[in-house]
C-alpha cells in the first residue's frame, strides 16, 4: 500500500500521520510460505515520495526480512528445545544416580 496520509480512507492513524508531518508513506506485507507475518513501512516528510522503484526495493526487503525473522523464530525454538532436552537428561542422569546409590 502506499499513499498520502491525507487519504482518510486509507489511513487509520493518518491524523497522527500528519501531525508527525510525514506526507507519504509505504506499507508491504511480510509473507512466508503464504503468511503474513507482519509489515515493512516507511514514512516521508516528501509528498509522492514512493514511487515503482522504491516498491519493487521494498517488495525485495520485505522478503528478505520475512525470511530473516522466520529464521530467528526457527533458532529460537530449536534453542528452547535444546534446553529443554538438557533439563530433561540432566534429570534422567540424576534420578538414576539416586537408582543405583546403595
Amino acid at each position: 500500500m502506499s499513499g498520502h496520509v491525507t487519504e482518510r480512507e486509507l489511513f487509520q492513524f493518518g491524523e497522527d500521520l500528519d501531525a508527525a508531518h510525514l506526507k507519504s508513506v509505504q506499507f508491504v506485507p511480510l509473507i512466508v510460505e503464504k503468511r503474513v507475518i507482519g509489515i515493512l513501512g516507511a514514512y516521508s516528510t516528501r509528498p509522492e515520495r514512493f514511487g515503482r522503484d522504491e516498491l519493487d526495493f521494498f517488495r525485495q526487503a520485505a522478503g528478505l526480512v520475512a525470511i530473516a525473522i522466520e529464521n530467528a523464530r526457527a533458532y529460537e525454538a530449536i534453542e528452547h528445545l535444546i534446553q529443554e532436552r538438557s533439563r530433561f537428561m540432566n534429570r534422567v542422569a540424576h534420578n538414576l544416580r539416586h537408582l543405583w546409590q546403595p
